[in-house]
């Protein structure tokens, strides 16, 4: 195998924020690291309101599934009211994103109907039309790869968190770091998250087939 090893990031163009990011993506940040991130915390006077453009069209970049759900489904009763629509009807709930679902409609039925059968009460339902998914707030995992012009992020991550990508991954989208705003505040030993044991093993078996690479093809490397 022959292994090539890009070392210089691309996308950031603001010096002291790739200084940030380089120290980061090893756990290493230090406390001025911190603090600097600390302005960029909604609610500072140097950080725009999120509802002013181009903020308010900025996605929102969040570790967990389920506060990506609930931050898309707001959006989308916001933006439904925003454009004059009625809500849907809450008799039987329609999740937004899928296209299968169980409801339990006994709780809807009159108190005194008698059913006819013993059928349980709990339905399978499935739409015909194509169930959208909402990005106003993605995962840190579905952002990979991608440069966004502007970005929310929330670096408010659960204690057992061991993953460095977490919050590594929503910062470095951008090419500056008056492009990101921090949804709320955050710990800071988030920003001293270790690579795991695994990544340094795949780190170093890499490393290795660089410097044999390196051998074999000097004129190139």
């Amino acid at each position: 195998n022959c292994v090539v090893k890009l070392t210089q990031q691309m996308r950031t163009e603001d010096l002291r924020y790739l200084q940030l990011l380089e120290r980061l993506r090893h756990g290493e940040c230090n406390y001025d690291d911190y603090e600097l991130l600390l302005t960029r915390i909604v609610g500072q006077s140097s950080v725009p309101l999120l509802s002013d453009s181009p903020w308010n069209k900025a996605p929102i970049l969040v570790f967990r599934n389920e506060i990506r759900t609930q931050l898309n489904h707001k959006a989308v009763s916001h933006k439904a009211q925003q454009m004059g629509q009625t809500p849907i009807s809450k008799l039987i709930p329609i999740p937004v994103m899928e296209q299968t679902f169980r409801v339990d409609i006994g709780d809807t039925l009159p108190k005194d109907t008698k059913p006819k059968s013993n059928r349980k009460t709990l339905l399978s339902i499935k739409r015909r039309a194509l169930p959208l998914v909402p990005a106003y707030c993605i995962t840190t995992h579905k952002s990979q790869g991608q440069t966004l012009n502007k970005v929310v992020v929330d670096l408010k991550l659960p204690n057992e968190t061991d993953d460095i990508a977490a919050a590594y991954v929503p910062l470095s989208r951008v090419k500056l770091l008056t492009d990101v705003v921090i949804l709320r505040y955050f710990d800071y030993k988030v920003l001293l998250i270790k690579p795991s044991k695994s990544q340094l093993t795949e780190i170093g078996r890499l490393d290795k087939l660089y410097l044999e690479t390196q051998t074999r093809f000097p004129e190139w490397l």
